[in-house]
């Protein structure tokens, strides 16, 4: 039985993407240089034996018949299909059984052709089974040939004792190797699966942010339009009075279209630190929706690109909500460094939420309060939220989010 035969069945391997798998395909056993090179001797071997007892003398119609039943067992095997399962534990015992039998046979070979024969034997098996199968071999034939006490083949104990010891120390670094990709596929799976729930909930913010935002607009145009219609057929000048509110509010709505856009964007790094790029975010808030924002932060913030990001969606999420909602003609933006925790403030002077009081971010949840996508990332952060509101005079968001150094 050659190793190709039986090594991708009789010791299976998870056939997951891996990390390397999603860059070259489904996970599989590599090609093993010196496993096919053992298939190629097989052959070779069983016919020196053959050739062996052919010129013997005198000649045994028993040891020509096992030599030949194993010339063609090796062609057979060079060219099958993968074995599996109980056929691939058949092929291991054939291959055990004809060592055995061409060890015992009257006429012996040289001590070479057969420690050749069971460096392939026991080299198939490394190649196709686990270390149980390994020992086991080695184990038998040891024994057997401590039994038989052959003094053609003095010696041959100690070179299977020596291949076979060297065999299961290279069978158990297989299994490991097995057992490492293995972790590998799980952790790849665990990823995939972060990254589907990262997906889902990223669409799930978007429709949010959709429908709280153009969605909400484009109803109230709608319905503008329809009064605007019914004036005109009445009073003209009304109706003229009426559409010019309309385009002041396309303008806004096209104002807001333009911030959910941005608020859709990831972050620009450049490499910059978390407080250079949240003034900027500041600063380009400020001039595409009109509101004077005064920032005040620390110097450089260093941290990784992940939390900067993360960091510098959720402050891009709450300007956001205050251009749509808070009716605010000015904000303040703070950011300080405490410790290993980043705090975070906005302030704005608008027209506040609709509830009133102090509420942290298990209490916004469970009362289903506040920005949905907001707490999901400060959720997503491990960060402390509190947020205020004063109905008619603006609300107040404190972020505190615990960061590594970059």
């Amino acid at each position: 039985m050659t190793p190709d035969s039986y090594s991708h069945s009789a010791r299976p391997i998870p056939a997951e993407d891996s990390l390397i798998g999603s860059l070259t395909g489904k996970l599989s056993l590599p090609d093993i240089p010196w496993a096919r090179y053992l298939c190629l001797s097989r052959p070779v071997l069983a016919a020196a034996f053959l050739l062996l007892q052919l010129v013997a003398s005198p000649l045994s119609a028993t040891a020509i018949a096992v030599t030949a039943a194993f010339l063609i067992y090796s062609l057979f095997t060079a060219f099958s299909k993968p074995l599996s399962g109980n056929r691939a534990m058949a092929g291991l015992l054939a291959d055990t059984v004809f060592f055995l039998l061409l060890a015992a046979m009257p006429v012996a070979g040289p001590l070479l052709l057969y420690s050749i024969l069971f460096l392939v034997l026991i080299g198939s098996t490394v190649a196709g089974f686990h270390s149980r199968e390994v020992i086991l071999v080695s184990v038998v034939c040891l024994l057997f040939l401590v039994a038989l006490r052959k003094p053609q083949l003095d010696g041959l104990e100690n070179t299977v004792a020596a291949l076979g010891l060297f065999a299961c120390a290279a069978s158990m670094r297989v299994r490991q190797h097995d057992r490492a990709i293995a972790a590998l596929n799980r952790k790849a799976a665990d990823w995939r699966d972060a990254e589907a729930r990262a997906r889902d909930l990223e669409r799930q913010k978007i429709a949010d942010d959709f429908h709280d935002g153009p969605l909400q607009c484009l109803i109230s145009f709608q319905m503008r339009l329809v009064v605007l219609r019914r004036l005109l057929e009445r009073d003209r000048e009304a109706g003229m009075t009426e559409l010019q509110m309309l385009q002041d509010i396309s303008v806004r709505q096209l104002r807001e279209l333009r911030s959910f856009v941005r608020s859709m964007r990831p972050p620009e790094l450049d490499g910059a630190s978390l407080s250079v790029s949240a003034r900027r975010l500041a600063e380009t808030f400020q001039k595409e929706a009109g509101i004077p924002v005064a920032f005040d932060g620390d110097g450089p913030i260093e941290t990784s690109p992940e939390i900067t990001g993360d960091i510098l969606q959720m402050i891009g999420e709450a300007l956001n909500n205050v251009h749509r909602h808070a009716r605010a003609t000015r904000v303040a933006v703070s950011m300080h460094k405490v410790g290993r925790n980043v705090q975070i403030a906005i302030d704005d002077n608008g027209a506040g939420f609709s509830f009133s009081g102090s509420y942290t971010l298990d209490e916004l949840e469970l009362l289903r309060l506040g920005p949905v996508s907001l707490k999901r990332r400060a959720r997503s952060l491990s960060a402390d939220v509190v947020l205020e509101s004063k109905p008619g005079r603006g609300s107040s968001l404190r972020i505190r989010v615990p960061i590594s150094p970059a």
